[in-house]
């Protein structure tokens, strides 16, 4: 069955759990965007000669958060059949982790590659379990500090044997290797935090679902717009003719579809499934060394002039990550929410 409901265990009333296709499917589509993603984003500054992107970070990552914020509006209208909302101020913190976040992202994709970038989207799951401590008062178990404290030893391993990438002049490797490291760790928190934020916002109130989505989206939106604004100069669509070239039109398209729609089908198709408190209780536990490990094969593929980690290293990571992923789903039937047991892999 793709899905199915059954009573839920803390409250005893009814709610969807996946069925096996459904799982199926879901861990499918959530290896498949997520190494899209990752691939098809560093790739724009790959084949560039340059190797810079086409466009201003800003610019890129307002047209992301405008693309989201159309598509669920879209949905809004269809679903509940009006075009009105109210903006709620509060959707500020959340959205101004998003933008914190992607920009980031998009920073740190001009010194590391996706096999990299990869351990540190997974090693948000610390910053998570951290946040709903503190915020939540969501209590964590022996077994889940071990899990954050390897989360943490293979963040490092993958900083310590990250592979160099050829960089422009603009962005030189060498200098600024303390840059990317820092802009990593402020992505992973506000990507982390976003969720915390998101989580307690939406406990607020009773707006559906999809209008929650679209306050995010408004706000993420406007503050992309005075982003970009503001690191562009007011030249947000201005873009560099001399490294424009048809396959960056292409890509840069199939970036913000897979980008910008991918992270929102997962995310729709998880609120299909299962309840919001428990979006990421079916997620299998070899998701995260699978997704990492497939990151690795396909950046091989894509980009054979790139060095990556060694065999050694990867394996390692690989087991690491396994380890952390089976310590994580191990707390299924202890106190721990189940919006913990698992290593955090979704992109907003």
């Amino acid at each position: 069955m793709f899905s199915e409901t059954v009573a839920d265990h803390r409250t005893g009333h009814p709610s969807p759990k996946p069925g096996v296709l459904g799982t199926g499917v879901f861990s499918l589509l959530t290896i498949l965007v997520e190494v899209a993603k990752q691939t098809i984003v560093f790739a724009v500054r790959h084949f560039n000669t340059t190797k810079l992107y086409p466009f201003y970070i800003g610019s890129i990552v307002f047209c992301t958060e405008l693309s989201k914020f159309l598509f669920c509006y879209l949905i809004f209208c269809v679903q509940h059949r009006r075009m009105r909302f109210m903006p709620s101020p509060v959707f500020v913190f959340p959205a101004f982790f998003l933008v914190a976040a992607n920009s980031a992202f998009l920073y740190c994709v001009y010194y590391i590659a996706p096999p990299t970038w990869n351990i540190f989207l997974q090693s948000r799951a610390v910053f998570t379990a951290l946040g709903g401590f503190v915020v939540f008062g969501r209590p964590i178990e022996r077994r889940t500090w071990v899990a954050m404290v390897l989360l943490v030893v293979t963040a490092m391993l993958a900083v310590l044997f990250s592979p160099g990438v050829v960089t422009s002049q603009y962005y030189p490797y060498e200098e600024d290797t303390k840059m990317w490291v820092f802009a990593a760790f402020i992505g992973v928190a506000c990507s982390a935090f976003l969720y915390d934020s998101f989580e307690y916002i939406s406990k607020l109130g009773k707006r559906p679902i999809a209008e929650k989505h679209i306050q995010l989206y408004f706000f993420s939106t406007v503050l992309g717009f005075i982003g970009a604004e503001f690191t562009s100069n007011g030249n947000i669509f201005e873009l560099d003719i001399r490294m424009f070239f048809p396959l960056d039109f292409y890509m840069c398209v199939l970036t913000l579809v897979v980008w910008g729609f991918g992270g929102l089908g997962l995310f729709i198709l998880m609120n299909r499934l299962s309840t919001p408190a428990d979006e990421a209780n079916f997620i299998p536990a070899w998701i995260p060394p699978v997704l990492f490990l497939l990151s690795t094969v396909v950046s091989s593929l894509m980009f054979p002039t790139q060095q990556g980690y060694s065999h050694g290293v990867t394996a390692v990571i690989f087991l690491l990550m396994g380890t952390v992923s089976v310590l994580y789903s191990s707390g299924g039937s202890s106190t721990v929410p189940p919006e913990q047991n698992k290593v955090a892999i979704i992109d907003a």
